[in-house]
């Protein structure tokens, strides 16, 4: 039986929070931004968009052309429990639910289908259903991507706005997927798009059927050549299926600045914090993890994140943060960020989890870790490389040498 899985992306989501308590404004070109001379809008409501206005423009320019445009500061702890409310409503649909960000969620409905036929109509009638539903009892527009796969539910969520239904299945691609621009493709950001066109790569059916695998890598890296299959329909069920044991379920932590961040002290510290609160919620449900997760959104608010999963279950909690730090360097250029989070995924109780493998299994494991381990302090390297970081070791050499205290953590 094939999944059914939606993806649930609320429309304007900060916007339509302020709303619901100021409905005053509902009609008005309102945006969220703070009022700092070099603030970007978090938002912007329809009527604001109608004029040209968009989520990352500067407030100054904006202002400039619009002086009418009503300015609301952002109230993220206001958003945040909105947010919560969330995820508790779409729990009435599906226990397989995995959080994407602040305001989208994946939500595995293929139990709906068990007796009743999975036919376009009946997929769609249940969207329609809790897409009203969703805005009757919080208020809230919401666009509803519908596919057997993740990447294919978002990119359906993405087709048009506001408050639409859409769906692209497997069988769909070229006639729906292909002919968008290849900057609308999910995990294709503003640079890779940039050097994509260069090569004359302008639409996503242009990239699924480029065939020179080297220059892209190239130009891009291996993780392109994993999107171009995303692209093709290739191997795509490997990331189709919302969790569905209840140990699989996810956990994941963001926060959004309100301006572009790009110095990593600041990042690293946010993301421990993130992770502080994701260990919590693991040991009080007595759990182990196996899979870790990063993501950011860019200052276009593109996302990018990357995901490893571990040789075994682990609570080993330092050692799964210093993985999440690694491919946090590894996913990360120096680009303006907007938004970070942390997540880890595939949980086991404790209890069910043996702890006493066989040899074999403790030697595999063993050699794993190992070979993880490297490719960890590997990454961690980069650090004074990329990032002009200096660690305390280095701080306190530096000292001696020079007989200056007031060593800087960054070179910036």
């Amino acid at each position: 039986m094939k999944r059914i899985i939606f993806l649930i992306d609320m429309n304007s989501f900060f916007v339509s929070c302020e709303l619901i308590r100021s409905p005053q404004y509902k009609k008005k070109p309102i945006v969220i931004a703070s009022r700092s001379k070099r603030s970007v809008i978090l938002a912007a409501s329809y009527a604001a968009k109608k004029l040209g206005i968009d989520s990352a423009m500067n407030l100054q320019t904006a202002l400039m052309k619009f002086p009418q445009i009503e300015i609301i500061p952002p109230d993220m702890e206001y958003y945040i429990s909105y947010s919560k409310k969330i995820m508790q409503f779409l729990k009435q649909f599906s226990q397989h639910i995995a959080s994407a960000s602040v305001d989208e969620a994946y939500v595995d409905v293929t139990h709906y289908f068990e007796k009743t036929p999975s036919t376009p109509e009946n997929v769609r009638k249940l969207a329609s259903f809790i897409q009203a539903k969703l805005l009757k009892e919080l208020g809230l527009p919401s666009n509803i991507g519908i596919s057997t796969t993740r990447f294919l539910a978002k990119m359906a969520s993405e087709l048009r706005k506001p408050f639409v239904i859409e769906s692209i299945y497997i069988d769909e691609i070229e006639q729906k997927l292909w002919p968008l621009p290849i900057g609308m493709m999910y995990g294709i950001g503003k640079k890779s798009t940039a050097l994509l066109e260069y090569i004359h790569i302008k639409t996503i059916g242009e990239f699924a059927i480029f065939e020179n695998e080297i220059l892209l890598e190239r130009l891009l890296g291996k993780h392109i050549l994993e999107q171009q299959q995303y692209a093709r329909g290739i191997f795509i069920q490997s990331q189709s299926v919302v969790k569905q044991r209840e140990e699989a379920l996810s956990i994941s932590q963001s926060r959004t600045f309100l301006e572009d961040v790009t110095e990593y002290i600041t990042l690293e510290k946010k993301l421990s914090d993130l992770w502080g609160n994701i260990v919590d919620e693991v040991k009080r449900k007595n759990h182990k993890v196996r899979c870790i997760k990063v993501f950011y959104k860019q200052e276009d608010f593109h996302t990018m994140q990357r995901s490893q999963t571990m040789p075994d279950y682990s609570d080993d909690f330092d050692a799964i943060y210093k993985d999440a730090l690694a491919l946090f360097l590894m996913l990360w250029d120096g680009e303006p960020i907007r938004l970070v989070g942390i997540g880890v995924s595939d949980f086991i109780e404790k209890q069910r989890h043996a702890e006493q493998l066989n040899l074999f299994q403790m030697n595999t494991a063993e050699l794993a870790r190992k070979v993880q381990k490297e490719k960890v302090h590997s990454a961690l390297s980069l650090l004074p490389r990329k990032y002009g970081l200096m660690t305390g070791k280095d701080l306190l050499e530096k000292r001696n040498n020079d007989g200056n205290s007031n060593g800087k953590k960054t070179n910036k």
